[in-house]
């Protein structure tokens, strides 16, 4: 995890006419997402921007959330592709038996039976359903699903994730 700030949502688009953006959810802490909350904005450039939502509601498995002086169209658009972040401080632990997404970004994957390095997780999508691991190896990219039934450990001080890849899986992805 990032030490100084963490990625709770990123902006897909604008939205509507008043200065809406549509974000995508990368956490499933609601109230993170009340009127008033303060946040960092962090363009893909690495500009910084500090925000205060005005108001939030979902939209399928979106957040659609309006920052306070962000009021048109083109004032929105202008944040596309940014992050919407909190210090880590803010954060506290996750519950127990549960992992922050960012947490899983550059964790070393192993197959549990042989020990074998598949790769690192370099992204987690949400498609709907089940979370995937973008993992990058030495054969290319292999989506592997975020659930218990594959991914039986995770270490998090270790920074390792060891799966139990169904027959098959990595031969489809690669």
């Amino acid at each position: 995890m990032d030490q100084e700030f963490v990625t709770l949502a990123s902006i897909v688009r604008s939205r509507g006419n008043r200065g809406e953006v549509l974000a995508t959810d990368l956490t499933d802490c609601e109230e993170r997402f009340s009127p008033q909350s303060r946040f960092f904005l962090e363009s893909l450039q690495g500009e910084h921007r500090e925000a205060t939502l005005e108001e939030a509601w979902r939209q399928r498995d979106r957040w659609v959330l309006k920052f306070e002086g962000i009021d048109s169209i083109s004032a929105a658009e202008e944040l596309r592709g940014w992050k919407v972040r909190i210090s880590g401080e803010e954060l506290g632990p996750p519950p127990e038996g549960e992992h922050y997404l960012a947490d899983l970004i550059g964790c070393r994957v192993f197959d549990k039976k042989t020990g074998r390095e598949i790769g690192i997780v370099d992204e987690v999508l949400d498609p709907g359903g089940s979370l995937l691991l973008q993992v990058l190896g030495a054969g290319g990219e292999i989506l592997v699903p975020f659930v218990d039934e594959i991914c039986r450990e995770v270490s998090e001080e270790r920074r390792e994730i060891r799966v139990s890849l169904p027959e098959g899986l990595e031969e489809l992805n690669w």
